[in-house]
């Protein structure tokens, strides 16, 4: 591996981030600027904390960056459960579902990570 941008996990999560930015945009104002930041601060922070970890240049540094990345993804996967328990337009709703297995995804292979770096 030559880089963070060659971790899979990282690309899924830019992604991922993308497409939370762009659903973001159909949210009603009242959950736009409440729970919407959450998400796009929990979004952008998966990827982020890979980055930083892995410029650390240290197994350990690393472990601990994926670990913070990990736990964005676990609250961000709680503001999804969340944002679907509001009354959101039938389209919007059917996009967070959509996402969902992605995310799913991505906390797999966080898991997978951080068990590698033991």
């Amino acid at each position: 591996m030559n880089g963070y941008k060659d971790l899979r996990v990282w690309q899924q999560s830019i992604e991922f981030a993308r497409r939370c930015h762009q659903l973001l945009h159909d949210l009603p104002p009242e959950l736009r600027y409440s729970l919407g930041d959450q998400i796009r601060r929990a979004s952008i922070s998966i990827p982020s904390n890979l980055a930083e970890g892995f410029g650390r240049h240290s197994k350990n540094e690393m472990k601990r960056f994926a670990r913070i990345s990990l736990g964005s993804s676990y609250e961000l996967e709680t503001q999804i459960i969340l944002l679907k328990s509001f009354d959101v337009q039938p389209s919007l709703l059917e996009n967070i579902i959509q996402m969902e297995p992605c995310l799913q995804s991505i906390i797999r292979m966080l898991v997978k990570l951080i068990r590698s770096l033991n």
